[in-house]
């Protein structure tokens, strides 16, 4: 972060070994725990080097509701 380097920053939940769903959890502070599937984590991490919103900020990530084109889309 000190370097000036554009970065994102994605952690994520504990990891599972389940079918992705394309539905996450990806907010910047979440107060819950949880878990979410290898293959979904790996969609955020692609999908969030794409998105301009996502420079430069750190995100917590779990299985949601939210599919994941509508992360970040606003």
């Amino acid at each position: 972060m000190q370097s000036g380097l554009n970065y994102t920053i994605v952690r994520s939940g504990g990891l599972t070994d389940e079918p992705g769903t394309g539905k996450v959890n990806l907010q910047e502070n979440i107060s819950e725990f949880g878990t979410i599937p290898r293959e979904n984590v790996a969609e955020v991490l692609t999908y969030v080097l794409t998105v301009p919103r996502a420079e430069n900020k750190t995100f917590e990530l779990i299985q949601g509701i939210t599919q994941l084109s509508e992360i970040l889309a606003y």
